[in-house]
């Protein structure tokens, strides 16, 4: 089976996060530290994950730290964070 990817983008009320922190906080099996960050456009790629259970942190400068729970199945997930 071929890994799953996570990808996303980080906004905010004023627009894309660049230089966020984005990593996975627990997974439904032991994984390698999986972790991006965000470019000028807010996106992200997290790699190499296969399908279960998700919870990823985000950290971004400026903002409050978010914490997103999700499910992820044998497709690709895009996820859109707002950090505030």
């Amino acid at each position: 089976m071929t890994p799953a990817l996570i990808r996303g983008v980080v906004d905010s009320p004023v627009g894309p996060v660049a230089f966020a922190s984005v990593y996975l906080e627990s997974a439904p099996a032991p994984v390698p530290d999986v972790a991006a960050m965000t470019g000028e456009d807010g996106g992200f790629v997290l790699a190499g994950v296969g399908p279960g259970r998700y919870r990823i942190g985000v950290n971004a400068p400026g903002y409050d730290p978010r914490h997103v729970e999700f499910v992820l199945g044998v497709d690709d997930r895009f996820l859109r964070v707002r950090v505030e």
